[in-house]
């Protein structure tokens, strides 16, 4: 073979793989890129719901709006609606003009998947109910209430609340009626993400869980504000059948403003079963007075809390603080924590826990401190 023919055979070569090349590319899949997604407006004061729903005719109503393809946008126009945005895979953003902004005067109960709810101002109450998922509100305010119900059937599922405003006199989750929950279906993996909540109320218990597993409280500051009496069973902080919960990088204020004599409300009482709490780098803390923290009440069995850990956790009060916990110092695990008091007790605890300093009220300026045992 001559120089002639071997360069003729490179060259062939050389074309058929710039034909396979050529033939890959052509069966390579072309992925178009995505749509934008579809945008809607509503207008209580300047709309029809004969209208197409765009930007120069815009619907007047929440329910017209409700009936969005999944995907589409709805921008909100400042006013007053008295129906509830609540349709699946629809995105309701509200729009705001100087102090004027969307509110929602009517009840908000979410059942469904995928609902986003945003820079809305929510008067009646938010609900996440039944089979309701993947929801998300974000940056809203909520007034009235704000609930996680389950049913016999189906709970609510991952369902997130951040950079949200809250001013409520009820904080609920509640898998079933009742406490006792073993064969209910549970709540799962409901999250609040830097949040500011107070909840205000006469008596009874304003922040109670039960039934609920894997939530995530992170980045939120909580105010309990107590106006009512003591009694027996008061708690302002209150759980059962808790499992899994994180509480991260938050403060809890107790503000008690009624009668709870000197020892104050418990806060939190955890009680039957309430497993897997992780407490991290967190404040709980009462404005005035004393509270019982008592992370393993006796419960429907004795000692029934367990793994339970405080890590970087400060408990403060400027009156009586009283730790109730069950006498098994192995069942809650206390790491580089802190309780400052005006007056400290440990009741019903066996040995102090270790990773616990206990420091008088003060301390909170830098004055005397003690390690317990």
């Amino acid at each position: 073979m001559n120089d002639t023919d071997r360069a003729s055979m490179s060259t062939r070569r050389r074309t058929r793989v710039w034909i396979a090349l050529a033939l890959a590319l052509l069966a390579w899949p072309v992925v178009a890129p995505a749509a934008p997604a579809p945008l809607r407006r509503v207008d209580a004061v300047h709309g029809r719901d004969a209208w197409p729903g765009t930007a120069a005719q815009p619907w007047r109503t929440l329910e017209r709006a409700n009936r969005a393809a999944p995907g589409t946008v709805v921008r909100v126009a400042p006013g007053d609606y008295g129906d509830a945005p609540v349709a699946a895979g629809v995105t309701f953003v509200g729009e705001s003009q100087g102090s004027h902004r969307a509110v929602v005067t009517s009840a908000i109960v979410l059942d469904g998947t995928g609902t986003r709810l945003r820079g809305l101002t929510l008067a009646g109450g938010l609900t996440f109910e039944g089979a309701a998922r993947n929801n998300v509100v974000d940056g809203c305010t909520i007034l009235r209430h704000f609930r996680i119900e389950g049913g016999v059937d189906a709970a609510p599922r991952f369902n997130r609340v951040v950079r949200t405003r809250m001013r409520i006199d009820d904080l609920t989750a509640k898998a079933r009626d009742g406490d006792r929950l073993l064969d209910a279906p549970r709540i799962v993996a409901p999250a609040i993400v830097g949040c500011d909540i107070t909840v205000t109320r006469d008596g009874g218990v304003l922040w109670r869980w039960s039934g609920v597993d894997d939530a995530l409280i992170e980045g939120t500051t909580i105010r309990l504000v107590n106006g009512g009496h003591h009694n027996d069973d008061d708690a302002s902080w209150k759980w059962f059948w808790v499992r899994r919960a994180t509480i991260r990088d938050c403060r809890i204020v107790l503000d008690t403003r009624g009668d709870f004599g000197e020892t104050g409300p418990f806060a939190p009482m955890w009680r039957d079963s309430t497993t897997g709490v992780r407490v991290v780098r967190t404040t709980i803390e009462a404005t005035r007075g004393g509270f019982i923290f008592s992370p393993n009440t006796a419960g429907t069995w004795v000692c029934s809390c367990s793994d339970n850990r405080f890590d970087h956790v400060t408990v403060r009060a400027p009156g009586r603080l009283w730790l109730y916990q069950c006498p098994r110092p192995d069942n809650d695990v206390w790491v580089a924590s802190s309780v400052e008091a005006g007056r400290f007790e440990a009741y019903n605890t066996g040995d102090m826990p270790r990773g616990l300093a206990v420091r008088a009220f003060a301390a909170a300026r830098g004055a005397g401190r003690r390690r317990a045992r």
